[in-house]
């Protein structure tokens, strides 16, 4: 039930007789117009629960997985041609992926250098499914030992005690699409024995 508007009393009869009719309409206006009605308390609203992204974790590994390859492909792709025309890589990357690659890519092109073979990996594990409604997350096993980067006089400029095994902890991001992910993060992964 509304609570009822709170209003001054105006008391206007002894006024009356000592103000001009004009000074007392002024008062009553006055007072009138301090009548309110307490606005209403405010609604608390509900936070609305985050929609999976993905029904299943099997399905939120596989779209994952195929986000992470396509992203790989297209980054070994820049690689391979030296750095060049490296916006390639906006599809399938945002954020510090991005900006990775995009380094990676003018490094490339400073040493006048390229890349050949391509980056597998061996185990994908899902870490988070998307239970938030924006991210997954997945750990993989990446495997460079098909892979070297040479000069432009075909000279490999990779340590041969490299490590050919590394793990990742990769986060992907929705893209917008009911089922399409980009690379937004890939930090070495050390605690997980993936590898």
């Amino acid at each position: 039930m509304p609570t009822p508007p709170v209003c001054p009393t105006v008391v206007a009869m002894p006024l009356r007789r000592r103000m001009p009719a004009v000074a007392l309409a002024l008062l009553v206006a006055v007072a009138l117009a301090a009548c309110t009605t307490p606005s209403p308390s405010p609604t608390p609203t509900k936070r609305a629960a985050h929609t999976p992204l993905f029904a299943s974790d099997a399905e939120a590994l596989d779209a994952a997985t195929k986000a992470y390859a396509a992203y790989l492909k297209v980054s070994d792709q820049i690689s391979h041609d030296g750095g060049k025309n490296p916006e390639r890589i906006k599809p399938y990357a945002t954020g510090e992926a991005l900006q990775l690659v995009l380094k990676s890519a003018a490094q490339f092109a400073a040493a006048g250098a390229h890349s050949v073979g391509s980056t597998k990996y061996r185990k994908v594990r899902l870490q988070n499914p998307g239970s938030d409604g924006l991210h997954v997350a997945i750990y993989t096993c990446e495997d460079v030992s098909e892979v070297d980067v040479v000069n432009s006089g075909g000279e490999s400029l990779v340590e041969s005690d490299r490590a050919t095994l590394s793990a990742f902890v990769v986060t992907l991001e929705s893209a917008g699409s009911s089922s399409g992910l980009i690379v937004e993060d890939r930090k070495s992964w050390e605690l997980d024995g993936i590898c």
